[in-house]
């Protein structure tokens, strides 16, 4: 972001930056979708990481 000043019409602009400038319905949209993604990942990853485990 640093590199491009946001690009062309914010064209880097994250999901979080995204939500924080329009705080009101898409922004707050895009908060509960982020929120629900990270959940999904922090599952995936915490099963992969539980399937890798090897009693000790």
């Amino acid at each position: 972001m640093a590199a491009t000043r946001g690009g062309p019409g914010g064209a880097c602009e994250t999901i979080s930056m995204y939500a924080y400038n329009k705080y009101s319905g898409l922004g707050q949209a895009a908060s509960v979708i982020m929120v629900v993604l990270l959940a999904v990942i922090t599952l995936l990853v915490s099963k992969v990481i539980r399937s890798k485990e090897v009693g000790l």
